[in-house]
Formats: structure tokens, C-alpha cells, sequence
């Protein structure tokens, strides 16, 4: 395995590690506006997932949008019987989604933790289809054990939170040292 393919495969287990801790954390722990620790690794995970992109796309594709096309399609091709390149945007906008999350919770906590339960939910949903396609789908080996693991767990949390009347919107008491206007 040579450097590139090391720093691929690193960062985009870093990232997925991060974002599963995250994600379980976030269903399990009460108070998101103090979670400073979520918070950190969320921006952190969303990092080693950019630097996994432009890794791949400098290591793999020679920095080409049309190599990741091409890539992409047959790549599905051989996972799904049917080329589709246009995966590729799919993965853009979870970059973006996760970017702009990612900032929202870093620079601006108490908007993030007010936002819309709809909107969160979206968000969270489609990183989680696509990290589940890209993980369990498109991989095999460790990563798909993993993803798997991963998948299930986070569903059942989910699941028992669900059931355990978790999800009813909490009101928001902002602390009187909070930073955010």
C-alpha cells in the first residue's frame, strides 16, 4: 500500500469513527449546547473527511473531476450493475452538508441547537445514507464490518431513544457565560 492509499483509507476511517462517536453521543447525551466535546470532534471528523477528498482526489483521480466521473460510474457498475457517475455530486454535497454543519455547531452552538428538529433531521439522515452507502455498500472488508456494526448500533439507539420519548423538543435555557448572540 503506498502513501496515498494509506492517507485515503486513515482519514476516511477517522472521519466515520468520529462521526459514529458523534452521532451516538448526540442520541444518548441530554444537553447538546454544552457538549463541547461533541462539538470538537464533529468539526474534527468533518476535517479528516475533507482531507480524505482531497487525498483521493490528488492520490487517485491526478486532481480530475471528470477521473471521479469516470471512477464513480464504474464503481457503481461493479457494486450495482448500472454505471452512474453522477454519485459523484452525492458525494459533493455531503462534503458541503457536512461542511456547513459542521461550522453552524463550531461557530454558532445555540442557532445550531435551536434549529429546526426537521432540518437536523435531514441533515443527519443524508449523511448517514451516504456514509452508509460509502462505507457498507461500496466497501467490503473491515470498513463494511464496521459499517455495519456501526449502522445497527446507531439504529438501535435511535430506536430506544425513539421509544423513550427522547426526541420531544427540551426547552432552551441559554447559560449566562454563552458567547453566542
Amino acid at each position: 500500500m503506498d502513501i496515498g492509499q494509506l492517507l485515503i483509507k486513515i482519514t476516511i476511517r477517522a472521519a466515520l469513527a468520529l462521526y459514529v462517536v458523534v452521532v451516538a453521543r448526540e442520541i444518548t447525551y441530554r444537553d447538546r449546547r454544552t457538549d463541547e466535546i461533541a462539538r470538537c470532534c464533529w468539526a474534527t471528523a468533518c476535517v479528516s473527511f475533507l482531507i480524505h477528498v482531497g487525498c483521493a482526489f490528488y492520490f487517485y483521480h491526478s486532481m480530475s473531476h471528470l477521473a471521479a466521473f469516470r471512477s464513480t460510474a464504474l464503481r457503481t457498475r461493479e457494486m450495482l450493475g448500472f454505471e452512474f457517475g453522477y454519485g459523484v455530486y452525492f458525494s459533493y454535497l455531503f462534503a458541503l452538508i457536512w461542511a456547513v454543519d459542521a461550522g453552524w455547531w463550531l461557530l454558532k452552538p445555540v442557532s445550531y441547537v435551536e434549529r429546526s428538529r426537521w432540518l437536523h433531521a435531514g441533515v443527519h439522515l443524508y449523511l448517514f445514507f451516504i456514509a452508509f452507502n460509502g462505507a457498507v455498500i461500496f466497501e467490503g472488508g473491515v470498513t463494511r464490518w464496521a459499517g455495519i456494526g456501526a449502522s445497527v448500533g446507531l439504529t438501535g439507539l435511535t430506536a430506544r431513544a425513539w421509544s423513550n420519548g427522547r426526541w420531544q423538543r427540551q426547552p432552551i435555557v441559554r447559560s449566562m457565560g454563552s458567547s453566542e448572540s
